[in-house]
């Protein structure tokens, strides 16, 4: 190396501490941009939904007195991606019966000669008023010709809400399947393992939709309900304390 190469080398070993100061700020710069990105990011639990989804299972439950606590039918309508409480062990069972009995009475309506449409061929959304829907989601609906037969299986106890479920399928369908609406529909409710409940049309009566107006318009509003926490109402709630710190835990 020549000797002029010395001077030239020594300017740059002159500008590494610069050098590791740019890169410095560079880094920090860096830091401050995704903390403030975060910052305005919703926390679990706080992210709004844009399109706000009422499910038929938490009004039903509200319409039959079983729930006590708007809130939490509230809190679900209006936000999505919050903590859950995990699903009880009793829930797996459920879920076993559940799926036996609708494969069971698929096959006894197709042997009958009906179309049969099962869960996921049978969800709705009925619009409510704008970015608002009532959504529901049938175990089986059987056709032939002019007449329909919702059906719902359950495997746990009977309970008024079941049938209201049921009541407000009715409602719901002829207003969100053209095939639905002119042709005579009726609900069966069934119950693990052989129990049958006939649910006629009749029964969504003017009285019945006023109630289930009633619960929709305060699920739908922008001000929450006050809350209900009590030990057997938390039980069924799967909302975790990080949402609602009210929330009563049960002690074993």
């Amino acid at each position: 190396m020549q000797n002029t190469d010395f001077p030239c080398l020594f300017s740059l070993h002159k500008l590494f501490p610069y050098l590791r100061i740019l890169i410095r700020v560079v880094n920090d710069l860096e830091l401050a941009k995704e903390k403030a990105t975060l910052a305005f990011l919703p926390k679990k639990g706080e992210e709004k939904r844009f399109k706000k989804s009422i499910w038929v299972t938490w009004v039903a439950k509200l319409m039959a007195g079983e729930s006590l606590c708007p809130w939490s039918a509230w809190f679900k309508t209006h936000h999505t991606n919050y903590e859950k409480v995990p699903p009880r062990r009793e829930f797996i069972k459920y879920r076993l019966d559940h799926s036996r009995m609708i494969n069971e009475l698929r096959e006894e309506r197709v042997t009958k000669g009906e179309k049969v449409f099962v869960e996921g061929a049978n969800r709705f959304s009925l619009e409510i008023k704008p970015n608002l829907t009532l959504d529901g989601k049938p175990d089986l609906i059987a056709l032939l010709e002019d007449r329909a037969t919702v059906c719902e299986c359950k495997s746990e106890g009977q309970k008024d809400s079941h049938q209201i479920q049921l009541m407000i399928y009715l409602y719901c369908l002829p207003r969100c399947f053209d095939q639905y609406k002119n042709i005579k529909l009726e609900g069966c409710l069934l119950y693990y393992p052989s129990t049958r409940i006939e649910i006629p049309q009749s029964m969504i009566d003017e009285g019945f939709i006023d109630h289930l107006n009633y619960w929709l318009k305060i699920l739908g509003a922008d001000t929450p309900p006050a809350k209900a926490p009590s030990e057997n109402e938390c039980l069924f709630c799967n909302i975790t304390k990080a949402d609602c710190p009210e929330r009563v835990e049960k002690c074993f």
